[in-house]
């Protein structure tokens, strides 16, 4: 649905084999129509620029390996920029997350993407305080039918020390990264709504 309808200009994946080939070829065909480029990642590709920061990625380590399932072929991806760092994690799986642990590959971190949504098959006590977040952000639809995220993880996450902003309660998340200074999260709890903005638009209020 995203390649369709917006504007993309390169797509990028894992560089582990693909467990569900039908998709696989679903998007190649996609890309291919749309003129997309594909291009695929592993353990220590990297996509840097001045303007908008560093991408390394961290995960698939070993991509001649058959994963199980497409979760553990995710890509796990450390972006920085300015003062901020961010670890995007996918839906890895707790035996991946030791695998990145035990290759020394996990630094501090400010900002967690949780992975898979809260399960308690990730985000395990050993990964998360190898971490130790500051805020940490759980994409999970309400009342889903796996009922994540989790308590257990929930705990984990608390016992670290980190913030929790879960879209399920709180809408979209958004971190606005400075080139220097503390990012800013802000959630669709906390902005506005759109009639207030354009009032005060009107009334020439400066809008933050």
């Amino acid at each position: 649905e995203l390649l369709n309808d917006m504007p993309v200009e390169g797509v990028y994946v894992s560089a582990m084999k693909a467990v569900d080939v039908q998709m696989e070829e679903q998007l190649q065909e996609i890309v291919e129509k749309n003129q997309i480029s594909l291009y695929t990642m592993k353990h220590g590709d990297m996509i840097r620029s001045e303007a908008f920061g560093e991408m390394k990625c961290l995960f698939p380590i070993y991509v001649d390996q058959t994963a199980e399932s497409e979760n553990e072929r995710s890509l796990v991806l450390r972006y920085v920029y300015g003062d901020t760092s961010v670890l995007f994690t996918g839906d890895l799986e707790a035996k991946e997350e030791s695998l990145l642990e035990r290759n020394n590959l996990i630094e501090e971190t400010d900002i967690l993407k949780v992975s898979h949504h809260g399960s308690k098959t990730a985000s395990t006590e050993s990964f998360l305080q190898a971490l130790t977040p500051e805020t940490a952000v759980i994409s999970c639809g309400t009342n889903n039918l796996y009922g994540h995220p989790h308590q257990e993880v929930l705990e984990r996450l608390s016992a670290c020390g980190a913030e929790i902003l879960r879209t399920d309660e709180m809408g979209s998340v958004v971190v606005n990264i400075p080139p220097e200074g503390t990012a800013e999260v802000t959630t669709a709890a906390e902005r506005k709504p759109i009639y207030e903005r354009i009032k005060e638009a009107m009334e020439g209020t400066p809008i933050p």
